[in-house]
């Protein structure tokens, strides 16, 4: 049922004003007389009128069917489907051999969602069931603190440039693995306001215009981190880098990065749209000192091998620059009041 209904606004009592609901969505929500509705005002003046939850005769539970001849990858991509579009329980029914299938599934369940379990299991099926919601950790809190594990992992691998530390770049993997979880848990959450299913103000948003935009935030720190872990393979792979200047120089084009993105998060969080308009231009200014830089390399007496690498990370590097500027023109586009209709 997608087309609007007009309703004559009508005066009760004297002083209260009422409208009718529309016959069929009434039907259709189960809505009784004495039963509760939410009404929440949107920033352009309309209303949003929400059914009480207990009428919302959404399915919580789903089956997958995985055939004997599905690739085991498509079964975790579909897996992961069900999981973001917000299905607290997961049933999946095997019709051949199960073990590869439970084993990937298992892992990816372990490695990248939060609050997932497995619940029941038979020969020829496995119950999944999510147990963390936003009332545990709301999607803001969750965004707050990705963002910051992804801060902390830059400080780390840029420093490693010039202190070689096998042991911290190995571990950053298993630290990416912790943002691709909040990343898959925030956006189960977003598309979960984006359906009705859960309020904005319930994971910590002013309003459903709100989720677009943080949306966008998620993807953009959740690459963050995967240049970070690719800087790290590129180091571990390599060995440490010489020559020792243009090491020194690398370095300092990475505490830029760092300095940056570490400016969103006070943009983002503080609200502060001149910060965000700052770390724009930050951006743009490491771009033209990472040509300098590559020039530099090119005319130096560097070798092929530790060319290459430092190409890899000076690249990843100014990817995180671009990305944190594309956080900042969020923050500020967030920050912009839409137009009013009245």
């Amino acid at each position: 049922m997608s087309r609007s209904f007009q309703r004559r606004v009508q005066l009760t009592g004297g002083a209260t004003l009422i409208v009718s609901l529309p016959k069929e969505w009434v039907r259709r929500v189960n809505i009784k007389a004495g039963d509760i509705v939410t009404v929440i005002p949107q920033p352009d003046n309309s209303l949003k009128i929400v059914p009480g939850r207990k009428k919302l005769l959404i399915p919580t539970r789903v089956v997958m069917q995985v055939d004997e001849d599905m690739d085991p990858k498509t079964a975790v991509r579909e897996l992961i489907a069900r999981y973001l579009v917000g299905y607290e329980t997961i049933e999946v029914r095997f019709s051949g051999e199960s073990y590869t299938y439970k084993k990937m599934m298992r892992e990816i369940v372990s490695k990248k969602m939060i609050g997932v379990e497995v619940v029941e299991e038979t020969v020829d099926s496995i119950v999944f069931q999510c147990l963390a919601g936003p009332r545990e950790l709301p999607a803001v809190s969750a965004l707050r603190r990705m963002m910051t594990v992804t801060a902390n992992m830059l400080i780390d691998v840029v420093g490693c440039i010039d202190d070689y530390n096998r042991s911290v770049l190995e571990e950053i993997e298993i630290r990416e693995d912790t943002v691709d979880k909040l990343y898959f848990y925030i956006v189960r959450q977003l598309k979960s306001v984006a359906m009705g299913l859960v309020l904005p103000h319930e994971i910590g948003l002013d309003s459903i215009r709100d989720a677009l935009g943080y949306r966008l935030i998620v993807k953009s720190t959740e690459r963050i981190a995967d240049h970070i872990n690719r800087i790290a393979h590129t180091l571990l792979e390599n060995g440490p880098l010489k020559p020792r200047h243009m090491v020194k120089s690398l370095k300092e084009l990475g505490m830029e990065s760092v300095d940056t993105f570490s400016m969103t998060i006070t943009a983002m969080f503080k609200r502060d749209k001149n910060k965000g308009h700052e770390v724009v231009q930050r951006s743009r200014v490491l771009k033209s000192k990472v040509g300098d830089f590559i020039q530099t390399l090119l005319e130096s007496r560097t070798s092929t091998q530790d060319m290459i690498a430092m190409r890899l990370i000076i690249e990843s590097l100014e990817r995180v620059s671009d990305y944190s500027a594309d956080i900042a023109e969020i923050v500020i586009n967030l920050m912009t009041e839409p137009p009013i209709k009245y």
